[in-house]
């Protein structure tokens, strides 16, 4: 059984599982805090829309925390496309550093694809009173394999990639919407709700733990 968790720079191999939780992330923000009032005020959930094309199991969810967000709660969470949340998990606040922060589901969210070309399609969120980003990440418009440790989108990684991560996890094509949400970056203001606004193609280093059958 292996572990893997998912983020991107081309790369010559396949990620080093780690164990959940302590995965070395060498990817951060360009831009480590950005003001926002109404995230400060409200909090800001910051997504990541991604598709699962492996069977196995979402076990949690990581994300790039500033020291200087300091407010809490911050969550982690799990959703449908519709909107429906089927994962949550609270960080805990007095283990939280600056830099990669994960956090396990009480439940693992079991991924079962139907077929290589039929993907499950996910959000993973995690909230939070600032943004830590960069700007037009996701401007290459084609689907590729998702690289978690460099933040990379890999071309050729899609569906029907042949790059090492492609039976894994990708990110689509951010101009394409899949049951009408395109994007790859995605927030939403105002506590835990469900990310669905993109801005100028931007990534909010928000990633997933998962683990293939």
């Amino acid at each position: 059984m292996t572990i893997l968790t998912f983020f991107a720079r081309p790369l010559i191999a396949p990620p080093v599982p780690g164990p959940i939780g302590n995965v070395p992330r060498r990817s951060q923000p360009t831009t480590l805090v950005e003001p926002d009032p109404q995230a400060e005020a409200q909090g800001v959930n910051l997504g990541l829309r991604f598709g699962v094309m492996r069977a196995g199991r979402i076990l949690g969810v990581s994300f790039w925390r500033h020291s200087a967000d300091m407010n809490g709660p911050h969550i982690g969470s799990l959703w449908q496309l519709d909107g429906t949340g089927v994962a949550h998990a609270h960080f805990p606040p007095m283990d939280m550093v600056q830099g990669w922060n994960s956090v396990r589901f009480n439940e693992p969210f079991e991924c079962n694809p139907t077929s290589p070309t039929q993907p499950v399609y996910l959000v993973a969120s995690a909230l939070t009173n600032s943004f830590s980003l960069t700007d037009n990440f996701f401007n290459n418009q084609l689907a590729g394999a998702w690289d978690h440790e460099n933040q990379t989108v890999i071309a050729g990684g899609g569906i029907g990639g042949t790059h090492p991560l492609a039976p894994n996890l990708f990110v689509p094509a951010a101009n394409i919407p899949t049951d009408g949400l395109s994007g790859n970056g995605l927030f939403a203001y105002g506590g835990n709700n469900f990310p669905n606004q993109s801005y100028q193609n931007r990534n909010y280093y928000v990633d997933v733990l998962f683990e293939t059958e």
